[in-house]
């Protein structure tokens, strides 16, 4: 969870930006690398956690929003992860047991919010031509899919459509 100023994630083959109140989640068994620029600074809290519930809700966020999720400034993440590791540094003999329901809580919270900023930012925020051309990817991923036929039936140039897609989705057409 990003604190205070931004990070940069590689995963999957793929770069994030981590910035304030973004949550990153990832699968400790895959390569990843987290990072800042220019000596900027990065304050993140950080907790690893394991079990085969918390497996299923990583896919499901994984496969649906990715690994980094904008959270709303007032979310209660930060002080989740306090009381984790409180609870872990003082050796509390019931650790386990209290820190599932709040890693579920995490969890839930991530799943949730990533499901509203995706609701907000694709049906409602979004040009009707960044979503025409999501549906069209969506309905013909298994087919060879070029960037140029996407904005022509767009009838916005490629520059322009790129630059908007990225924005709107987060990735370019390309990824």
């Amino acid at each position: 969870y990003t604190l205070n100023g931004t990070g940069f994630l590689n995963y999957r083959g793929k770069q994030y930006i981590l910035p304030k109140n973004s949550v990153m989640i990832l699968d400790c068994d895959d390569f990843q690398e987290y990072y800042t620029y220019n000596c900027n600074s990065w304050e993140n809290k950080w907790v690893h956690f394991g079990g085969s519930t918390s497996r299923e809700y990583f896919n499901m966020i994984y496969q649906r929003y990715g690994p980094v999720i904008e959270m709303p400034e007032d979310n209660n993440i930060p002080e989740y992860i306090d009381q984790i590791i409180n609870w872990m540094e003082c050796g509390d003999s019931q650790f386990e047991i209290k820190a599932s329901p709040v890693i579920m809580e995490i969890l839930t919270s991530i799943l949730l919010n990533a499901h509203m900023e995706y609701k907000s930012s694709s049906k409602f925020g979004m040009n009707d031509y960044i979503q025409a051309a999501l549906d069209y990817i969506e309905k013909n991923y298994n087919k060879n899919i070029h960037i140029e036929d996407i904005s022509r039936m767009s009838k916005v140039s490629l520059f322009h459509f790129s630059r908007q897609f990225k924005k709107a989705v987060g990735f370019s057409p390309y990824e």
